[in-house]
């Protein structure tokens, strides 16, 4: 009997915790960046976000993100009608480049929940 309740009080801390380490990755606020803003280095793992205007197309923009060895990790750009908002994953650290002729109206950091 004493082992079934310690399996039962394991199963359920354990499918507790799974939940919650699966939770920590999600975006938890939005921090307002200077939209003419050309490198960041986030405070925190997240998001980096952006939105263009898509009645300017001859304008492109890109975001990417640098791993520790130099290599870019994530990326976004924008060129066609499909791409004209966006977020990629950063790490906290992790030099971001925001780069292009396209003016944006608005990008953000979100700080992961488990990166506050």
């Amino acid at each position: 009997m004493l082992k079934s309740f310690i399996r039962l009080f394991v199963e359920t801390f354990l499918a507790y915790k799974s939940e919650w380490i699966g939770r920590q990755a999600f975006p938890s606020r939005r921090v307002s960046l200077p939209v003419d803003l050309r490198e960041y280095v986030p405070p925190n793992d997240g998001w980096i976000g952006f939105y263009r205007d898509h009645s300017d197309m001859q304008y492109s923009n890109q975001i990417w993100s640098y791993g520790t060895d130099g290599k870019i990790v994530s990326r976004i750009g924008t060129r066609t009608e499909s791409f004209l908002t966006g977020t990629i994953p950063v790490k906290k650290g992790y030099r971001v480049v925001i780069d292009g002729d396209g003016p944006l109206l608005e990008l953000w950091f979100s700080p992961s929940v488990g990166g506050k």
